[in-house]
């Protein structure tokens, strides 16, 4: 007789079939113990794309959707027939560290509702991304003036430091109002409760509308400190210019349902303010050789954090604490999505000291090709 599956995976692949063998052989290592139903759908794809996915061993079910419903869509119909007591929602971008899914899905039964690991891009962990906001509308009003303001940017660092040391130090799970898109588990009983992800959001904002609208029902949210999952940087989705296309359409869709028509109002007119960097860019020089090591400005020590961000306002930002110079950045550079990045040295009340900055040529692209 056959084990009823312990959990059911969907990962949404956009033309990301090469990334789906690392997925699924992590997938299994970070739950050995558990017996995994394995869904992979494919939005809009190519005929070889769709062939490429087609000769991935492993998965139980293949689904290809036309049209492009976007990552809302692919979850839904991917989870349409799940049969397993939790679910896993993914991008293809992910992979595992072993024991990780296991925490998740235990921890995920403990609450009875949504959890999600930390993540962090680079492969030996050091590198955190920021915690996910809960789009409010004072949030939001706060992103939109902190260009024009000191005092709100040094808010946002704060908080943002304050979070990746909390992570950090936890040892519990930490409750949360929402959690990364990127990947997730959830109980059946909890995604009944709070329903399907809605398809009108074409990409991005479907997780974000999930978590306001489960949190309103009761849903438990947690996120897992004991498991830790890589991230991939800019290696699945649509083109960079679609996946503009797709979050405007999508943020404007969601600010409609969750900010009011006054609240609408005042953020379309401090969206068209423009954007002074107020002189910050040139607090920061160019970073010339990467291989060497970089010692932290004069006055700061090694428990502060560095802080890499594609913002002079340092925020949002990854953090890396590290007990020495800071080596490897050379590495992390090709890590990092197209564009450039500023180094900063940053500490828990928000303040932070500029190092330097240098440009990436793009997540897996070696130097000298572009992605367009």
């Amino acid at each position: 007789m056959t084990r009823r599956a312990d959990l059911t995976a969907v990962v949404v692949s956009y033309r990301s079939a090469s990334l789906l063998p690392d997925w699924l052989s992590t997938l299994h290592a970070g739950a050995p113990e558990l017996q995994i139903e394995t869904v992979v759908v494919e939005n809009e794809s190519t005929p070889e794309e769709w062939s490429a996915v087609q000769s991935v061993p492993g998965f139980d079910r293949r689904l290809f959707l036309p049209g492009n419903p976007g990552y809302a869509g692919g979850l839904n119909a991917g989870l349409a027939e799940a049969g397993a007591p939790v679910f896993l929602l993914s991008n293809p971008d992910v992979l595992f560290e072993p024991g990780s899914l296991s925490r998740l899905v235990r921890t995920a039964h403990e609450v009875h509702g949504a959890v999600g690991p930390v993540l962090h891009f680079d492969p030996g962990g050091r590198w955190l991304l920021p915690p996910p906001e809960h789009e409010t509308p004072a949030g939001e009003l706060t992103r939109l003036l902190a260009p024009h303001s000191e005092s709100l940017r040094r808010i946002r660092r704060r908080r943002e430091a304050e979070w990746i040391e909390r992570v950090r130090t936890a040892t519990h799970p930490i409750e949360l109002s929402s959690l990364p898109g990127a990947i997730w588990v959830v109980t059946a009983s909890a995604w009944e409760r709070a329903g399907k992800l809605d398809e009108m959001f074409p990409l991005y904002f479907e997780e974000t509308d999930w978590f306001s609208r489960a949190a309103a029902r009761g849903v438990p949210i947690r996120l897992e400190p004991r498991a830790k999952v890589r991230h991939l940087f800019d290696r699945s989705g649509p083109g960079s210019a679609e996946s503009r296309r797709r979050y405007g359409v999508s943020e404007q869709l969601y600010w409609r349902r969750y900010g009011g028509p006054a609240f609408n109002a005042l953020r379309g007119i401090l969206g068209r303010l423009p954007r002074f960097s107020g002189g910050r860019e040139k607090s920061f020089d160019p970073l010339v050789d990467l291989s060497l090591p970089i010692d932290p400005p004069s006055g700061w020590n090694f428990s502060s954090d560095w802080i890499l961000s594609p913002s002079p306002d340092l925020v949002p930002a990854v953090h890396a604490r590290v007990d020495c110079p800071l080596t490897g950045l050379d590495e992390i550079r090709r890590l990092l999505p197209e564009g450039r990045w500023f180094l900063a040295r940053g500490s828990i009340d928000g303040d932070a000291q500029p190092v330097g900055y240098f440009d990436s040529p793009g997540a897996g692209i070696p130097d000298g090709q572009t992605t367009s």
